[in-house]
């Protein structure tokens, strides 16, 4: 792990000198599939390698067996990245219906992260938007992803989502999920927007 680490890290190095003008760093994941000892390993690294570029942790991948998630077990991982000066992303929300609504409000609850990777679920929500108003958490919008895993059916419901948010002062930027994976970059996100 600490290859690959060094890997990444040595990519963001020659970057950072090809356009200093760009101010990067990497986020280290868990994963909703592992256990407590492998994602506790992940945030340890992300500590370790904090001096050299890594700015943050996140946990994302599929739930296991389609079951609701237990954010909580991993609240003590957040706080020690928290606690070492890490920023704090959690996807969320992005599909699962009341289950993924459920694992917002768990999420704002327990995790209180800076940013949440989608949170789309939380659109039309009056008491999830207030939360993530009040507690200034970032949501990352992808519009192609989401429409691409038909998290959203159509373009009428990406506006309708962002209107939402727009209208209930939900703080979110957008992202593109993946360019490599969706064939899409920053560019693109804007023109479909």
């Amino acid at each position: 792990l600490d290859h690959i680490i060094l890997a990444a890290i040595r990519g963001l190095d020659r970057a950072s000198l090809e356009y200093p003008q760009v101010r990067a760093g990497l986020i280290l994941m868990m994963d909703r599939t592992f256990g407590a000892d492998l994602n506790a390993v992940i945030v340890d690294k992300a500590v370790r390698w904090a001096p050299r570029g890594i700015v943050g942790v996140d946990i994302a991948g599929p739930r296991p067996g389609g079951a609701r998630y237990d954010y909580r077990q991993v609240a003590p991982m957040v706080e020690e990245a928290r606690a070492a000066g890490l920023g704090v992303t959690i996807h969320v929300g992005e599909e699962g219906g009341e289950m993924g609504r459920e694992e917002i409000g768990e999420v704002v609850e327990v995790l209180r992260p800076d940013r949440i990777g989608h949170g789309i679920l939380a659109a039309g929500d009056d008491e999830l938007m207030t939360a993530l108003r009040e507690a200034e958490i970032v949501l990352e919008i992808c519009p192609t992803s989401n429409l691409l895993t038909k998290a959203l059916p159509d373009d009428e419901a990406v506006r309708d989502t962002f209107r939402s948010f727009l209208d209930a002062g939900v703080q979110f930027t957008i992202a593109t999920d993946g360019p490599e994976m969706m064939r899409t970059h920053l560019r693109d996100e804007l023109d479909l927007l």
